[in-house]
């Protein structure tokens, strides 16, 4: 009789499926992306990669139209211990990246700025504010120098 019982409930764990509703937290942080502008109103586009190991996921893109010179938006990120993320935004035309300045209410979040690009490791639960601001692009006009031999006298 106890064999059958030990029988009966070792094929009951074997053949009914498991089910639960234990639900796995993400740790995440707040990203706001904001970009400021001079002389108009345009479309920003930026890049978001998330590098949760060496290996890189495709970048997310993330468009802003600024209004009255300025734009922003807000979206959760997973933040585990070591996951890196870059933030690229796109040439504009006419406009070039001044400055980008990025801060977080968590003292540990470590900031890299190369060009156009912010590199950055959030801490979870933390909230991470990444501002670009753009100016109009100087544009160069070319001059011809002519040495004073070639000119006939």
């Amino acid at each position: 009789m106890e064999n059958k019982i030990i029988i009966s409930l070792l094929l009951v764990f074997l053949l009914v499926p498991a089910y639960t509703q234990a639900r796995v937290i993400v740790p995440t942080a707040n990203l706001t992306i904001a970009v400021n502008t001079q002389g108009g109103d345009s479309l920003f586009n930026f890049n978001l990669t998330e590098c949760p190991t060496i290996i890189c996921n495709n970048p997310t893109q993330i468009n802003l139209q600024t209004q009255n010179l300025t734009a922003s938006t807000s979206t959760y990120i997973s933040a585990f211990p070591g996951e890196r993320y870059y933030l690229e935004e796109k040439n504009i035309p006419g406009l070039r990246v001044s400055s980008i300045f990025c801060t977080s209410d968590n003292s540990n979040d470590v900031f890299w700025y190369q060009g156009n690009i912010v590199d950055f490791s959030p801490s979870p639960f933390s909230n991470v504010t990444c501002t670009f601001n753009n100016v109009t692009a100087q544009t160069k006009t070319p001059v011809l120098i002519v040495p004073d031999y070639w000119v006939q006298k």
